[in-house]
């Protein structure tokens, strides 16, 4: 898997919502899977330190017995304070229900006219679309970024490669040892990452850079 290229990256954020685009700079910026950051609660995440600790609920190694640890630095931070959920700690971060909820209130704010009674009733009339969730699906996700893509004109990427644009970025500045401490074994690195010396590496990198 390869990583996208940053003006890939950066030409599909106008074309999406302030949750999708939220997810994509979190997941590049920590070096989550897509899976970590469509699953993230408040409730998995340690906030007790500089830099945060993330423990997925589910992940693709659980069936060997690890606990997985994601270090998230000041940057990342900064992007998912907006979108925690305090007072329900088990919902979700990113939610494509508070995504559309969002979007229909801010085409209001900048509706110019009323609509008259009949626009509403026509619009009842319409068949509804299947409402949408509470969570990010791996299809809704990929999809919103196709779509994005297509909008932008640039070639359609996958959020699985976002991952990699981060392992390319840290192994440039601290090698390969660095880079296998954030992302686990990828990139065609074996490292065991779920030692504690490892981690506390992973948190000295996001740090400085995540």
């Amino acid at each position: 898997v390869k990583p996208v290229a940053a003006a890939y990256v950066e030409a599909v954020l106008p074309h999406v919502t302030a949750q999708v685009r939220a997810m994509i700079r979190v997941q590049e910026l920590a070096g989550m899977r897509p899976q970590d950051v469509r699953n993230m609660r408040t409730c998995d995440l340690d906030m007790s330190g500089d830099v945060w600790v993330y423990t997925p609920w589910t992940h693709k190694t659980e069936h060997h017995g690890h606990i997985r640890r994601i270090a998230i630095g000041p940057r990342a931070q900064a992007i998912l304070w907006p979108f925690l959920k305090p007072d329900d700690t088990t919902a979700y971060v990113f939610s494509p229900k508070e995504a559309v909820a969002a979007e229909r209130s801010e085409r209001a704010r900048h509706r110019k006219t009323p609509r008259t009674p009949s626009e509403r009733a026509q619009r009842r009339k319409q068949k509804p679309k299947r409402a949408p969730g509470d969570q990010y699906t791996k299809t809704g996700y990929e999809s919103a970024i196709r779509r994005a893509c297509k909008k932008a004109g640039v070639p359609h990427w996958s959020p699985n490669r976002l991952r990699h644009n981060c392992g390319t970025i840290i192994r440039k500045k601290h090698g390969v040892e660095g880079a296998a401490a954030v992302l686990g074994n990828s990139l065609g690195m074996v490292v065991e990452v779920y030692a504690e010396s490892n981690f506390e590496l992973a948190i000295k990198i996001m740090r400085e850079m995540g």
